[in-house]
């Protein structure tokens, strides 16, 4: 008897800590009228995401499969001060009407469109919940955890992308790169803002996240993380301190990467010279791409309520020794064949420092300015040789880096705002060239962006943002004329919500493109005994004219994204081919005209708190005309899937095969890729362990393009596209008060304007 009375207290405990309750409510004003459309939200008490909803148009609300437990309420409108509310959930509840006051300040106007989704007037604000929190390391893996419409993450990679580009990566107001949202650590990211439509300090961005994360003052933490690849050699090892001090924070970062792996390549060319065609094909035999990379960074940042100081120095090294490829070389005039090798050797150091500061002038006012400098050095080695042909080519060079960007804001009192930005990038380049070709190359390149924004809401449901302004581009090479351009730049956006969970956009803009700084290069380089690169110092700026309107509608747990996109560039760069002598050369113009039409789906579904579903398709048609013409249509998708189950997050994704043709332009396939991984977060721990293209051992990429002068047909099996995995391993110790994680807000990537052959 007595065990059946533990058994039956057993259940019965069991059923309860386990229960799931409702929490309804009425949200009124002062004058006992109640607010429609009130946001209503439930979180934890270090504020992670547990449940939203929107208020009916009398102001009822209901939360339903509520978790026993403590939580915060927070209820806010458009108008009131934010109402939070402390609470313990242990049985169905149904509170007294909740009175907000009014505020004296306008807030935004606030709506959720998803479970963790609330749309505000200039963006769209998303609390992360605990699951998506707890499976993640990086600011990646939480980004991609959060499944946003129309956003394509690769969290293997460090991509972050959509229909309309790539999209830009900030952390609390500040612009971020890979380094520094990889080291990001989710459970001190409080919120994350996606700006569709970015104005203010965003101004000239296509898109924008924005990672905001909680601020502490004590404590410190020691973090290291490594990920090792299996298949091929590839891995990534990383260590961080940082320590705070009231409103002072000191943080050290290092790391290092390495890659190494081969690659099987196989291509058909045919030469149109006036004596004749020569036809040429190569077979690679044996190849080997190696890299790796060591960095350190040291940053001091001093915050307060109406600034941010930021000082960062930093030092990055990358070597690329002794990469080759040895080749079987056929022509069809000669049956016997040949061999060639190409090595290349690259190396380059990179010592930088940057200075930000973040003002708050006032309530309506904000001040902010970023200066950065650095300075590489860049040494290149290339070597073909072929049968009896000897080419070899050396080049030392100084990069010289100066960037200054300044923004100020200034809030209206009419639900407007308007605002006012101003960058600076100088650059100069010192080459020299030994070798086939004795040169010396100077290259300075200036580029002056001054631009304004004027942003109207009217009323609740339309708001437009316009955004004009100047581009004065100057650049001049050793032995050519001296250039410069004078470019309008115009960004026109509106946004139409619909209903509480529908929305339109619409946006135009036209700008510009500057020219890489390495096909500006007045320096002739050898291929092989048929071909010879050559940088082109009279290209042109391009002029890029971008449209595009998307459709939001969110469904119960549906968020789906509908939209259509133009882009054409005219005229663009693009390579070049033509005779002189018995030589090919490959450079690059400047009246090519590019076009690209898109149409999009994406969907994300929130099955339940565990399952999580992502799919999304396209449609794309490409056209170039100009001297090398020619279109492509493809359609395609890609599909992800997550489960999270107590420690344990399971993720499976797949891509569709691609084709497209590049404004350069060629065309490409791209083969389907696909994987799976498995992660277990625990404390301080994170473990991961991955497959990609698991049963694949032949997937290629082909690239080909025919041209009067010249047709060529690539086709390459890289190693590192084909069955391969990863197991990651992080752990982070944490000494004093909890405390913020910083991030490693270093660039990694290197400055050069060497002309390399390709």
């Amino acid at each position: 008897m007595r065990k059946r009375i533990l058994f039956l207290l057993f259940i019965c405990c069991h059923l309860y800590v386990n229960a799931q309750f409702t929490l309804k409510g009425m949200i009124i004003d002062e004058n006992k009228e109640g607010i429609s459309y009130s946001t209503i939200q439930l979180t934890l008490k270090d504020s992670t995401f547990v449940k939203g909803e929107v208020a009916d148009s009398l102001g009822n609300f209901l939360l339903k499969d509520i978790q026993n437990g403590d939580y915060l309420l927070r209820v806010s409108a458009m108008g009131y001060e934010t109402h939070i509310e402390a609470m313990n959930i242990n049985s169905d509840k149904t509170l007294s009407p909740l009175t907000l006051k009014k505020s004296e300040v306008v807030l935004n106007d606030v709506v959720v469109t998803g479970t963790s989704f609330i749309r505000q007037k200039d963006r769209v604000l998303i609390l992360p919940d605990k699951q998506q929190v707890k499976h993640a390391y990086s600011g990646y893996d939480l980004l991609y955890n959060l499944m946003i419409p129309g956003i394509d993450v690769d969290k293997r990679k460090g991509t972050v992308s959509s229909f309309k580009g790539t999209v830009s990566l900030y952390i609390d107001g500040k612009k971020a790169d890979y380094r520094e949202v990889q080291n990001l650590q989710p459970k001190d990211i409080e919120k994350v803002e996606y700006f569709d439509m970015p104005t203010g300090q965003y101004m000239g961005e296509t898109e924008v996240i924005n990672y905001i994360t909680k601020k502490k003052e004590t404590g410190g933490y020691v973090a290291v993380d490594g990920t090792q690849n299996i298949g091929y050699l590839k891995g990534d090892y990383n260590a961080v301190v940082k320590v705070n001090h009231k409103n002072t924070s000191y943080s050290f970062f290092g790391g290092y990467s390495m890659e190494k792996y081969s690659d099987k390549a196989s291509k058909q060319e045919i030469f149109h010279f006036q004596d004749g065609d020569i036809n040429r094909n190569t077979k690679t035999q044996d190849a080997q791409t190696k890299d790796n990379q060591q960095y350190f960074q040291a940053i001091i940042n001093n915050s307060t309520d109406k600034r941010t100081l930021n000082g960062k120095v930093s030092l990055v090294h990358t070597d690329a020794p002794d990469n080759y490829s040895m080749n079987q070389v056929q022509y069809v005039t000669d049956a016997n064949g040949t061999t060639s090798t190409n090595r290349t050797d690259t190396k380059s150091w990179m010592p930088s420092i940057e200075l930000y500061g973040y003002f708050k002038l006032d309530a309506k006012q904000a001040l902010s300015a970023m200066l950065k400098g650095n300075y590489t050095n860049n040494e290149y080695d290339r070597s073909y040789i072929e049968d009896t042909y000897r080419s070899f080519t050396h080049a030392d060079e100084d990069f010289y880096t100066i960037d200054f960007n300044g923004n100020y804001n200034l809030n209206l009192n009419h639900n407007n705002s308007t605002g006012i930005q101003l960058r600076h990038i100088h650059q100069i380049s010192n080459s020299d060239y030994t070798g086939d070709y004795v040169a010396q190359n100077h290259l300075w390149t200036g580029e002056t962006l001054l631009k304004g924004q004027y942003n109207q809401q009217f009323g609740q449901k339309f708001s437009m943002s316009l955004q004009a302004g100047a581009d004065f581009l100057q650049y001049k090479t050793r032995g050519s004329d001296y250039n410069y351009y004078i470019t309008p730049w115009i960004y026109v956006m509106a946004n139409y919500r619909i209903t509480d969970k529908q929305s339109l956009m619409f946006m135009f803009n036209k700008a510009n493109s500057n020219p890489v700084s390495s096909w500006l290069s007045a320096v002739d380089q050898n291929i092989d005994s048929l071909q010879i690169q050559r940088g082109n110092p009279d290209l042109e700026k391009a002029n890029y004219y971008v449209a595009f309107m998307t459709y939001n509608l969110q469904v119960s747990k549906f968020n789906i994204q509908v939209a259509g996109s133009y882009f054409g560039a005219a005229p663009t760069v693009s390579y070049d081919y033509y005779i002189e002598g018995s030589k090919l050369i490959n450079s690059y113009q400047s009246d090519a005209n590019y076009h690209n039409a898109q149409a999009n789906l994406s969907v994300t579904y929130r099955v339940n708190d565990n399952l999580r579903l992502r799919a999304s398709g396209y449609y794309q048609y490409t056209k170039m005309t100009g001297k090398f013409a020619g279109d492509q249509s493809n359609v395609g998708g890609s599909i992800d899937v997550n489960y999270f189950w107590k420690d344990f997050a399971f993720n499976v994704y797949g891509k569709s095969p691609s084709k497209s043709v590049s404004m350069y332009p060629s065309y490409t396939k791209t083969p389907a890729s696909y994987g799976a991984s498995i992660s277990w977060s625990h404390k301080n721990w994170n473990i991961e362990a991955g497959t990609n293209n698991t049963f694949n051992k032949h997937l290629e990429n082909v690239e080909y393009l025919n041209t009067n002068v010249y047709q060529f047909h690539n086709t390459v099996l890289n190693k590192s596209n084909q069955a391969n995995g990863y197991v990651k391993v992080a752990y982070t110790f944490d000494f004093g008060k909890k405390t913020s994680r910083d991030q490693k807000n270093i660039d990694t990537n290197i400055n050069s304007a060497i002309l390399k052959a390709r």
